[in-house]
């Protein structure tokens, strides 16, 4: 591995880590509809402001033990974890796909994806502010690569399956078992990777749901009548969708 190589990865690495902490900072604010261009960061607990020292990504949460430099309230190991899984995220699309257009298209929407995921955990919505314009790059990116058939293939599928089941469920349990912001995601997902990898999440998602549900539910973390997130389990499975799904897919389809 030569130097330009070595250079390259801590370069992307270090990249992943800054937008780690912008997507921090989307995922506190998004919620709470603030300003996301002019508005400088703070402390969550006491509203300081806070400055360069607070704001290096992965280090300043090390450095400052995980608590606010000045007031000293603890601070979300959330805001580490998120800036490391876009380090990581990152690397590993650049070592799989290298300097490429499928590299931008899948870390932009993983990027996305983990935006939502936090937001999902912490506030149980799903924001339209993300959702809505991923559709719109979705139908963008199938022009692109000139694959707009396969494209509505998926919107449709992935959006005709969440809508039915969302609807039987109200219907016969008096329950919401999908919101509305499921929905739009997985027709997000249906228009930007197409009909295979929507199945193939679709699938998966509900066999991840369920399972984490059980989970929650038997360890005492969740009551049978609590909301649990779905956001998660469709992120997982089209995480999981995209890593093996050529290869389930030829396993079950040839």
């Amino acid at each position: 591995m030569n130097i330009i190589t070595v250079l390259s990865y801590v370069y992307t690495g270090l990249s992943g880590a800054v937008f780690g902490s912008f997507f921090n900072m989307l995922i506190h604010r998004i919620p709470l509809e603030e300003d996301i261009v002019v508005k400088r960061s703070y402390c969550p607990a006491c509203k300081h402001k806070l400055y360069f020292m607070d704001l290096i990504p992965l280090l300043s949460y090390i450095f400052l033990l995980g608590k606010c430099r000045h007031c000293k309230e603890k601070i979300s190991i959330r805001y580490f974890i998120c800036e490391l899984l876009s380090t990581v995220l990152i690397l590993i699309c650049w070592h799989l796909l290298g300097f490429s257009f499928i590299f931008f298209k899948t870390y932009f929407f993983l990027a996305c994806m983990l935006v939502v995921l936090f937001i999902d955990i912490e506030h149980h919505i799903i924001p339209d502010v993300i959702s809505l314009p991923l559709i719109i790059i979705g139908a963008a990116v199938s022009v692109y690569e000139k694959v707009i058939i396969d494209a509505i293939y998926g919107l449709v599928t992935g959006f005709s399956v969440f809508f039915i089941i969302g609807l039987l469920a109200k219907l016969y349990y008096k329950k919401t078992a999908l919101g509305f912001g499921d929905i739009k995601l997985i027709s997000a997902i249906g228009l930007y990777w197409g009909l295979k990898i929507t199945v193939l999440t679709t699938y998966f998602s509900f066999i991840f749901g369920g399972a984490a549900g059980l989970f929650m539910i038997l360890t005492g973390l969740r009551k049978k009548t609590d909301y649990i997130a779905f956001g998660p389990a469709i992120i997982a499975a089209l995480v999981f969708s995209i890593s093996f799904g050529n290869k389930i897919w030829i396993m079950y389809f040839g």
